[in-house]
């Protein structure tokens, strides 16, 4: 089942980033705790965090990744 499926069929596209941004969140504080960060720390430091699609976006739209290397270089160099 993926996220899609268990949100539901009527479920705007945002919610459903949003509740996969809410899973992420889960499994990173299970990471947490597992390295010793109490959970008291861990809701400080995401205090106010939300899910932010153009966050999402500007990092899969990174030049370094989408453009064919030489023309990467040419453009840094």
């Amino acid at each position: 089942m993926n996220v899609r499926d268990a949100a539901g069929p009527n479920v705007p596209d945002a919610a459903r980033k949003g509740f996969g941004f809410l899973r992420w969140i889960d499994r990173f504080r299970r990471r947490a705790r597992a390295f010793g960060i109490r959970d008291g720390v861990f809701d400080v430091a995401f205090r106010g965090v939300r899910f932010n699609a153009e966050v999402i976006r500007k990092d899969r739209s990174q030049p370094e990744f989408t453009r064919q290397i030489w023309n990467y270089l040419d453009a840094v160099v």
